[in-house]
């Protein structure tokens, strides 16, 4: 996930913008990768049964528009 954080701390902005992909961040801010996962750390494939969920979750078509957005 790319996200804005400052340039001088390294701390992600309070609004948590995604970024990349035609979003910027404001000046004094810079576009990143983090290993922040969305859902309060939810989403996400870092293991198999995480996996397995969100795969249950976009077959069952029970929420799966939030994860598309958030991988993007």
């Amino acid at each position: 996930m790319q996200r804005c954080f400052s340039i001088e701390t390294g701390v992600i902005m309070i609004e948590d913008v995604l970024c990349g992909g035609g979003n910027e961040c404001r000046p004094g801010f810079a576009c990143g990768k983090t290993m922040k996962n969305p859902n309060f750390g939810a989403t996400n494939f870092d293991n198999i049964f995480y996996a397995f969920l969100q795969i249950f979750q976009t077959v069952t078509l029970e929420g799966w528009t939030t994860t598309m957005l958030a991988l993007e």
